[in-house]
C-alpha cells in the first residue's frame, strides 16, 4: 500500500505569492519511492499549482493541494490569509456621474502597513446617502438623484471615503429651473420653483430636494410649488442641496437651501438632555469649535431589557471640507485603548457583596409570603437575660436556598445593653475545629455596640422607625446583634453581617425567627497584632460600616412588613443602606457639601497601621471603589444592579445615582429618604416620585453629572450636571495617590480619573458600543472642528440599524 505525503513550506500562504511544494510517495514501511505525481487543486478559484508543484494564492479562503501517484491520492489543506490591512487607496477626485447613469466602478486596492496591495481582500461598500446613488459588493456606484454623497470602502475595520456627486443630464426637452424661492428648505414649509418648461399639472412633476422625495401642491408650466412631509426623519447637515425636477420631458436641477436635522446652539456650560429617540436620534451643533462631553445612554428601566447596540455617527456640517480619507470605525472599547470588562473587586470583597445580595434577594422573596404577626397577638420571643447571662438564639443557615428555611441554634452570652441596643456572643468555644475567641472580646464588642447605640441607630431612623414592629415581636425597644462564628462558616464566610425578614415573622411561619430585630455578625477569630483578615482590628475597621448598613436594612423591613409593602427592589434598597453608611462617614469626619479625600484618609491609614489613624473603621472605601469600576466601562454595568453574578459595581453607581438624586430634589434629605422607605412603591418608580424627574431625565443628567465632575476644566451652568456632596475628583486624585501606584496602570486608582471619555477630534467618525446595559452609558469627548461652523451628530443602531426606543443623549458644551 502507497502513501503520499504532500509536504509545504507553511500551511498559510498570503494572495498573490507563491511557494513550492513537496510530494513524497511511500510504501508500507515508508520507504520514499521513485514515483512521478501529478500536482492539482479541487479549489480552482483559489490556488494554482504547476506541474513542478509551484502553489500560487489567488485570493483568501481555504484551499485543497492535492497531488496523485496512480490511484493514490494526498492532499493538504491550505489557509489563504491576507495581514490586516492598514489603508485603503481610493482615487480623491469627486466621483461624479450623471441621470440617467449606468453603473459605475470604483477602483480601490487594500494595502498592508508596508503599502504592499492586499490580493483579494474583501472590500465592504456602503454610500452614506442612498436616497442619492447605491453601491453594490462589487464597488459600481448607481446613480438614483441629483445631490452628493460619500462612497465607502471598509475592510478590517479600516474606512475610506470617495466623494461621490450625482448630476442630471440636461437635454432639449428638459425642464429649467432658473430660480428656487422659500429661503431654506424645511420639512412641513412649502417652496416654489421657477422656470421652464413645466409640466402644467400637479401629477406631472416629480420633486426630490437632496433625494428626498417632496410633495408637488400647485403647478403650472412656468412655476411649481411643493414642501418636503413634516415626518421627514432624514439626518442631514443643513446647507446647499440639489433640487431635482422630473417631468415627462426630462430632468432638471437647480441648488437651494434646506434645513432637515434639528440645530442646537449651546453656550459654554449649557446642556442638552434630550430624552426621546426622536430627540436623541439627530441633531446639529451650530458651533463646531466648541468643545462637548456626550453620553450616550440605554434608558431601559430593568436589566432583563437586555444589552443593546448603540453608533454615534458625526458629520462635518456647513463649512466643512469633507476628507477624502476619515480615520476607521471604532468600538467604544477600542477607541479607549483598554481590554473591555471592569475589572475586579479584591476576591473577598467581591464575594462580601455577591453573597449580601443573594441574601438580600433571597430574604426579600421570604417576605413576599410571610404575614405579619397582629399588633394584638405578639408570639413568643426571644428575651434578654442579665449581663453575662446565656439566652437560645437561632442561627439562620444563610447557605440555604432561603435563610429562613434552617437554623442552628447557639447559646448566645449577653456582652452589653443600652438604650437601644443590645449585643449577644456566641458561647461555643470551637468552631470548625478551631479554638474561638468566645469571652476574649468584650471591649471590641462593648466599643461597637456603644457606637451603635449612641450613633448608628440614630442614622437607621432617619430612614424610618427601626422598631415600629417591636410591639409585635420581642417588645424589648433594642435591635439585638448576635456576633458568632457561624457567621464566618457560611457562604466561605464572604457574609460580614447579615439581616433576615424571617425574624419579622412568627416562628409558626418560619422556623428559623427569633422574633426580633436582629442583626448576624461574623466573630473575630485570632489575637494576633496587625490587620489580617480574623483579627480583632479588622474585625473592629469592618464592623462599624457594615452595622450601620444592616441597621437600615432592619428599618426598611420593619417599615414596610408592618404596612403589608413589597420590599424595596435590591439596587435601590443597597443604594440607601450606603447612604446610611455615607451618613455615618459624614458623622464621623464632619464634612459640608463638595466632600473630598479627607472622609476616607484615615480608612485607608487604618489599614496601612497608621499611628495616627488607629481605630478609624472602613465606610465610604467600598462605596467609590463600586464607582470606579462602573466608571472605568459605564456601558457594561448599571446603577441598577448586577450585569452578571461577578459584578458587584452597582453597590457604587446606585449610591451615585441616589446620592446625586437627593442632592437635586426638592424634597429635603431626610424627607427623601423617608418617603422612599415607607411610600409602598419599589425600584425606578419610587425614586422618579421622591425625585420629581422621570428616569430618562436622571440616567442623562446623572451620566454628564460624572463625566463633567471627572473632567477638568468642566464647568456646567447647570447646577444638575454636578455631584454637590461630593468632589469626585478630589477623592480619586487622593485614593490614586494613596494606592502608591498612580503611573496610569490599568489597576484600580491606578490614576487619577477612573473614567476616560474617547476623545474625537475629525469631523467625520464614527463610534459603536456592540452592547450597553440598560443604565449603562457611553462618555464621548467631542474636540472643535479644524474647519467648519456646523456639526452633525446621528445616533443610531450598529451598522445602521434602526436606533432602539430606549437610546437617548446628552450633551454639555465645556468650551
Amino acid at each position: 500500500m502507497r502513501h503520499v505525503a504532500v509536504v509545504v513550506p507553511s500551511q498559510v500562504l498570503r494572495p498573490g505569492r507563491s511557494m513550492m511544494a513537496l510530494a513524497a510517495v511511500l510504501d508500507i514501511k515508508g520507504t520514499v519511492l521513485d514515483v512521478p505525481v501529478a500536482w492539482s487543486t479541487s479549489t480552482p478559484d483559489l490556488l494554482t499549482v504547476s506541474e513542478a508543484g509551484e502553489v500560487v494564492a489567488l485570493r483568501p479562503g481555504r484551499g485543497i493541494l492535492r497531488a496523485v501517484a496512480g490511484s493514490v491520492l494526498g492532499q493538504i489543506e491550505l489557509r489563504l490569509e491576507n495581514p490586516p490591512a492598514a489603508g485603503i487607496e481610493l482615487d480623491a477626485d469627486t466621483l461624479r456621474l450623471a441621470l440617467p447613469g449606468a453603473p459605475t466602478p470604483v477602483p480601490a486596492r487594500a494595502l498592508d502597513a508596508d503599502g504592499e496591495v492586499l490580493v483579494g481582500a474583501p472590500i465592504a461598500w456602503s454610500v452614506d446617502a442612498t436616497r442619492i446613488a447605491t453601491v453594490d459588493a462589487e464597488g459600481r456606484v448607481t446613480p438614483k438623484a441629483a445631490g452628493k454623497a460619500r462612497v465607502i470602502a471598509t475592510v478590517d475595520g479600516v474606512v475610506a471615503a470617495r466623494p461621490l456627486r450625482v448630476d442630471v443630464g440636461v437635454t432639449a426637452t428638459s425642464p429649467i429651473i432658473d430660480s428656487v424661492r422659500g429661503a431654506t428648505i424645511e420639512p412641513g414649509l412649502p417652496f416654489t420653483l421657477y422656470g421652464s418648461r413645466f409640466a402644467p399639472t400637479v401629477g406631472g412633476n416629480e420633486i426630490l430636494v437632496d433625494g428626498l422625495p417632496a410633495t408637488v401642491t400647485a403647478a403650472s408650466a412656468t412655476q411649481v410649488t411643493a414642501l418636503l412631509p413634516a415626518t421627514t426623519r432624514y439626518c442631514i447637515a443643513s446647507g446647499p442641496m440639489q433640487v431635482q425636477l422630473r417631468t415627462p420631458g426630462g430632468v432638471g436641477a437647480a441648488a437651494a437651501r434646506m434645513r432637515v436635522a434639528p440645530q442646537r446652539s449651546l453656550v459654554p456650560g449649557a446642556a442638552l438632555v434630550l430624552t426621546t429617540p426622536q430627540e436623541a436620534s439627530c441633531l446639529e451643533l451650530v458651533d463646531g469649535a466648541g468643545r462637548y462631553l456626550i453620553t450616550v445612554q440605554h434608558a431601559a428601566r430593568a436589566l432583563g431589557a437586555g444589552a443593546v447596540g448603540l453608533s454615534l455617527v458625526g458629520k462635518g456640517g456647513e463649512g466643512h471640507t469633507a476628507p477624502t480619507l476619515r480615520a476607521a470605525g471604532q468600538t467604544w472599547r477600542a477607541a479607549l485603548g483598554r481590554a473591555s470588562g471592569v475589572p475586579a473587586l479584591p476576591s473577598r470583597r467581591a464575594a462580601a457583596a455577591s453573597a449580601h445580595l443573594a441574601l438580600l434577594e433571597s430574604s426579600r422573596a421570604a417576605a413576599a409570603v410571610g404575614v405579619a404577626i397582629p399588633r394584638e397577638a405578639r408570639a413568643p420571643s426571644l428575651q434578654l437575660p442579665a449581663v453575662n447571662s446565656v439566652v437560645p438564639v437561632r442561627v439562620p443557615n444563610l447557605e440555604a436556598p432561603t435563610p429562613c428555611s434552617g437554623y442552628a441554634s447557639i447559646g448566645a452570652r449577653l456582652v452589653w445593653e443600652g438604650s437601644r441596643i443590645a449585643i449577644l456572643e456566641d458561647t461555643a468555644t470551637l468552631s470548625g475545629g478551631a479554638p474561638t475567641l468566645a469571652g476574649r472580646m468584650d471591649a471590641e464588642l462593648v466599643t461597637l455596640a456603644q457606637a451603635a447605640d449612641a450613633v448608628l441607630f440614630p442614622i437607621a431612623q432617619r430612614f424610618g422607625d427601626p422598631l415600629v414592629m417591636d410591639s409585635r415581636l420581642d417588645a424589648n425597644g433594642k435591635i439585638v446583634i448576635v456576633v458568632t462564628p457561624r457567621m464566618n462558616q457560611m457562604r466561605s464566610g464572604a457574609v460580614l453581617g447579615a439581616v433576615v425578614t424571617c425574624d419579622f415573622f412568627s416562628r409558626s411561619q418560619f422556623q428559623a425567627s427569633n422574633q426580633g430585630e436582629m442583626v448576624y455578625l461574623q466573630a473575630p477569630t485570632s489575637d494576633a497584632a496587625g490587620m489580617d483578615v480574623g483579627t480583632k482590628a479588622r474585625w473592629s475597621w469592618e464592623m462599624p460600616g457594615t452595622l450601620a448598613h444592616e441597621l437600615k436594612h432592619i428599618t426598611s423591613y420593619a417599615e414596610r412588613i408592618v404596612r403589608g409593602q413589597p420590599l424595596e427592589e435590591p439596587w435601590l434598597e443597597e443604594a440607601l443602606a450606603r447612604h446610611a453608611e455615607e451618613l455615618y462617614a459624614r458623622f464621623r469626619v464632619p464634612v459640608g457639601p463638595d466632600a473630598g479625600y479627607d472622609v476616607l484618609a484615615c480608612e485607608l491609614g487604618a489599614l496601612a497601621l497608621d499611628p495616627g489613624c488607629v481605630g478609624s473603621p472602613r465606610i465610604m472605601l467600598p462605596h467609590f471603589e463600586g464607582l470606579w469600576d462602573l466608571l472605568v466601562d459605564p456601558a457594561a454595568g448599571s446603577p441598577l444592579g448586577p450585569r452578571d453574578g461577578g459584578d458587584v459595581s452597582f453597590y457604587g453607581s446606585a449610591w451615585s445615582l441616589l446620592r446625586w438624586a437627593m442632592d437635586h430634589a426638592t424634597l429635603d434629605e431626610a424627607t427623601f429618604v423617608r418617603d422612599l422607605v415607607r411610600s409602598g412603591q419599589t425600584g425606578l418608580a419610587n425614586l422618579e416620585a421622591r425625585a420629581g424627574r422621570g428616569w430618562d431625565e436622571m440616567l442623562g443628567r446623572w451620566s454628564l453629572a460624572m463625566a463633567s465632575e471627572l473632567r477638568g476644566g468642566a464647568v456646567p451652568g447647570d447646577a444638575t450636571l454636578r455631584l454637590p456632596s461630593w468632589n469626585l475628583s478630589a477623592v480619586f486624585d487622593g485614593l490614586c495617590a494613596a494606592s502608591g501606584h498612580c503611573a496610569d496602570l490599568p489597576t484600580r486608582f491606578g490614576r487619577p480619573s477612573p473614567l476616560q471619555p474617547t476623545p474625537i477630534a475629525p469631523a467625520e467618525f464614527t463610534l459603536t458600543a456592540p452592547a450597553v446595559v440598560p443604565g449603562g452609558f457611553l462618555v464621548i469627548e467631542l474636540q472643535p472642528l479644524v474647519s467648519g461652523n456646523t456639526r452633525l451628530i446621528e445616533l443610531r443602531g450598529p451598522g445602521g440599524a434602526s436606533l432602539p426606543a430606549t437610546a437617548r443623549l446628552a450633551i454639555l458644551r465645556i468650551e
